[in-house]
């Protein structure tokens, strides 16, 4: 290990050469808070504030590569840029050249380089078009940025050195003390002649990883057993992953939980294991699958093409939610040869009698499921995946409607199919996981009695909608099952309450019946619209919407009237056609 540390002012930290962010930083993320504790410590420390430690690896001369003070370095370009373009606004060109060789410099081939630097090349316009260069020189080629934490930072800095400027009269004071006062804060800057060894001092200035994420430390771990690349291509893998989680529809499930189903859903060490690894112990148990030696950076690029590869299926699951099914998803993530849509259609919709229950602990399994379906062609058959995410659906949503909450059962019924399923290496292999999987689910899963006591509990009006996606999907699904004249799926179906909810308050114990699946049905929207509140003068246009199966209702509709005991027998049916459509294992 060769690296070295020592206490520098920014002045001679910048003038080392060109720092260069990569891709798998976190973007910038100060906001005004930040940027006013900023100012107030360097007003008070003008000798020299402290600025933390700053991470760097590379050679002794050239582009070195920041592990670690991103943030604090941006900031204070940011702030040197704004002083140099008020020393523009004042006409101060000696003051401005004083400054500006902090901000950027000129190569060995005469071209002009910034000081800073983000591989990402929309974080390097931000900064770049936006802040770094010269007000009075920006065209903007990519757009302002407005909304930019960069630019928001650099309109605050303003903002506070017109305030101060204002308050004492003396513009040029001002950005000299603001000036001398920036250059001469410190930092302990330590260099490493390699990223791996970095990443070990980083963690250890970060309090033995106390104050790093699950994923930081995972990151650190990986990326130091990777050879550094000219075209960066693996921090770009990790930069996708993280991108696909962040912006997954599945918005209660952040990037240590995603790591956590992600790792859960492999057998690290080739077994079948039982206990999930927790999430606290997730960075030793991939350090010891990364091993060391020669074979350590093959597994590393294992796991980052596995983590991407996850991350891609996680990303399809949230498409898969928010179109309410759709196959489409789906489509990009097949060989054009492979796609069916009827066979992704069965699917699809089976994976959304999973998702719409906003459970967590089957991603382990389902992550494995179609990792597997997606890259094994070979022998595993779309009717075997459909099998299996049925007999999960049933039990999962059985599970969640009866308000059960996670446990270690739970928890080792879906890890130890995520292994076996990671682990196959044929059908038989894929049947006898499910086996496994439903013998559990037979002894654990919610009774008729809880599944329907979770039922009579679902409720929907125009304030209450947390339980709309299952009231749909329960609807829905009864209709499909059980009527031979079904409504167009093809086109949204709208929940109609078959006794108006107008005028009927929530909070009445009388009328909580209004709002339960027994006085609730499928219409399409336009004919929604358009109906009158009195069921007896609306009864005839229901009746074209009514399945066979809809015994209740339809005697209702003859007779002309409806009420809340015909909503109870009602409920009870749907009840007992809930129990034969999602059976317990």
């Amino acid at each position: 290990m060769q690296f070295e540390a020592d206490t520098k002012p920014l002045q001679e930290i910048l003038v080392v050469g060109q720092h260069v962010i990569p891709r798998y930083q976190r973007r910038y993320a100060w906001d005004e808070l930040n940027i006013e504790e900023f100012w107030e410590d360097l007003r008070k420390n003008k000798q020299g504030h402290f600025l933390g430690s700053m991470v760097v690896c590379g050679p002794r001369s050239g582009e070195r590569e920041v592990i670690d003070g991103q943030q604090r370095i941006t900031t204070a370009l940011i702030l040197l840029s704004v002083l140099r373009d008020e020393y523009i606004r004042l006409g101060e060109t000696a003051l401005v050249g004083g400054i500006e060789s902090l901000i950027k410099y000129i190569d060995l081939n005469g071209k002009e380089r910034f000081r800073l630097e983000n591989c990402d090349g929309s974080a390097n316009n931000r900064l770049v078009e936006s802040v770094l260069t010269p007000e009075k020189d920006r065209q903007y080629p990519n757009g302002e940025y407005p909304d930019s934490l960069e630019v928001a930072a650099r309109k605050k800095f303003e903002h506070l050195i017109h305030a101060e400027q204002a308050r004492t009269g003396d513009s040029i004071s001002i950005l000299n003390e603001m000036r001398d006062s920036l250059v001469r804060a410190e930092a302990v800057y330590v260099w490493a002649d390699s990223r791996s060894d970095a990443f070990g001092v980083f963690e250890t200035l970060n309090d033995r990883g106390q104050s790093l994420t699950v994923v930081d430390l995972v990151k650190n771990t990986i990326f130091s057993r990777l050879a550094e690349r000219a075209d960066r291509g693996d921090e770009k893998m990790w930069v996708k992953a993280i991108d696909l989680v962040e912006q997954s529809e599945l918005e209660n499930i952040d990037l240590s939980q995603f790591l956590y189903y992600h790792w859960n859903s492999i057998a690290q060490n080739g077994k079948i294991a039982g206990d999930p690894v927790e999430e606290k112990k997730i960075r030793r148990s991939v350090e010891e699958f990364l091993g060391s030696g020669s074979g350590s950076r093959d597994r590393a690029k294992d796991f980052l093409e596995g983590f991407v590869c996850s991350a891609t299926i996680f990303d399809a699951f949230g498409k898969t939610l928010v179109t309410g099914g759709a196959a489409e998803p789906w489509k990009e993530l097949v060989a054009e040869s492979r796609w069916h849509q009827q066979k992704f259609d069965q699917i699809s919709w089976t994976l959304y009698g999973i998702l719409v229950t906003g459970a967590a602990q089957p991603l382990m399994l389902l992550l494995a499921l179609m990792r597997k379906y997606l890259e094994n062609d070979a022998w595993m058959r779309s009717a075997d995946l459909t099998a299996f995410l049925r007999e999960i659906k049933n039990y999962q949503f059985r599970w969640s409607i009866a308000g059960k909450g996670s446990t270690s059962t739970h928890r080792r019924l879906y890890r130890k199919a995520a292994t076996m399923v990671n682990l196959a290496q044929n059908s038989g292999d894929l049947r006898k996981a499910m086996r496994e999987f439903c013998d559990g689910a037979s002894k654990k899963g919610a009774t008729d009695l809880q599944f329907k006591a979770g039922l009579g509990k679902l409720v929907y009006s125009n304030t209450r909608k947390k339980d709309v996606y299952k009231v749909r999907y329960v609807l829905r699904e009864i209709e499909t099952s059980k009527s031979t004249r079904t409504l167009d799926f093809s086109r949204l179906q709208t929940i109609e309450h078959i006794e108006p909810q107008a005028r009927k308050s929530e909070s009445t114990p009388r009328n909580s019946w209004v709002f339960k699946l027994g006085n609730l049905m499928l219409l399409p929207g336009d004919v929604n619209s358009t109906l009158p509140n009195s069921f007896s003068e609306k009864a005839p246009k229901l009746a074209h919407y009514v399945g066979e199966f809809d015994e209740v209702l339809l005697e209702a509709i003859n007779d002309g009237a409806w009420g809340n005991e015909l909503a109870g027998r009602r409920q009870g049916v749907f009840e007992d056609f809930a129990c034969e459509i999602w059976p317990k294992a």
